[in-house]
Formats: structure tokens, sequence, C-alpha cells
């Protein structure tokens, strides 16, 4: 229901409080796949920081770019890749497999998990295979910024790699709250992202 009101809303409303954004690659499946629109709340962080878990777009001042990606560490956390899961603060994600996800009709299916970050919500990863993505050196988050994953995890320039970085604060848009239009299925969905 409330999406349906979401989508009513008249356009200046939604320009304010909203940002339409489009996952402009693959980083992001399963929650976001690429060529689905979202909405981003501009003002989720109006009375809050950002948490542990949540789906963000910002613009990354390295790259000139804006991006959408998961949070996983806050600022002051520990966050170190060891085998494909990311340990926060010394304590390791909670992983379980899935059924298999098929990215595209009639390609191989690839290995889906549920990942619960320490103190955090529970959301889906896929894992390509194994690499040097899967394994990190220990990443110490300064104060006032985030470090920030992609759900597909070999598959994504994000905080693990020097030239991406932590993300600071004031660069975050909004929090990815919707999806409203799936790009590949070319079809109007209404559904929370998590």
């Amino acid at each position: 229901m409330a999406a349906l009101l979401l989508l009513a809303l008249p356009p200046v409303f939604k320009s304010v409080a909203y940002l339409p954004f489009s996952a402009p690659g693959h980083s992001m499946v399963p929650a976001v796949r690429y060529g689905d629109y979202v909405y981003v709340s501009r003002y989720a962080y109006l009375f809050r920081s950002p948490q542990r878990g949540d789906v963000i777009v910002f613009m990354n001042a390295r790259l000139n770019s804006h991006f959408m990606k998961r949070i996983a560490g806050l600022p002051g956390d520990t966050i170190q890749m060891q085998g494909g899961v990311p340990v926060i603060n010394g304590v390791a994600a909670a992983r379980r497999e899935m059924e298999p996800l098929h990215m595209t009709p009639g390609e191989k299916p690839v290995a889906q998990f549920e990942e619960t970050l320490p103190g955090g919500p529970s959301y889906r990863t896929i894992d390509l295979f194994r690499g040097f993505r899967d394994n990190t050196g220990l990443f110490e988050v300064p104060e006032g910024h985030y470090f920030v994953l992609g759900d597909n995890r070999d598959d994504s320039n994000d905080s693990r790699f020097a030239e991406f970085g932590f993300i600071a604060g004031e660069k975050i848009e909004g929090k990815v709250v919707w999806r409203y239009w799936s790009g590949p299925e070319k079809r109007a969905i209404r559904e929370r992202v998590k």
C-alpha cells in the first residue's frame, strides 16, 4: 500500500523527498539488478545516522561518479574480508547458503548466500568465484566515513580497493528504499529494497 502511495505522489514532492536512480551495473545483484530504477530517500538520515546494512547512493569524489552500495563498516569500525565474509570489529558476518541464483535465463546459476552483519540486518549476496577480492588486509574506517560493499562481491568496485576508498558521510545522497521498475524484465514493480 505504501508503494502505491509513493508512486501516486506529485512529481514536485518526489523530486524533493525522493531521488530516482537507475542501477548503473551488476554490483548490487541480487537486491538491485542492472537497469532497475529505485527511489532514494533524501531525508532518511535527517534524524539518524546511516546504519550498517543500508543500501545507499552516494557521490564518490575520487571517481567523480554516483554509486549504489551497501554499508558494511561504520565510523571507527575495523573491517576485513576473510574467505568472502566481512569480519567487523573481530566478529564475522553469519553466512548461510541459499538456492543458486539465475542471473539471466539460460545461464549457469551462481552461488547465493544470506548474510547477516553483526548487529545488522540480513540480505542476500552472490559469489561468482573464489579470488583476490575475498581476502583483504584490515581497514580502519575513519570518523565521518563509511566502508561500502556490493552484494555481488566479485563484480563490485568498492571500499576494498584503494582507488575507491571510504565514503564521506556528506557525500551520501540518501537511502535506497523502493524498486519501482525492473530493467531486465521491463516491468513496473513495487518492492522494498533490503
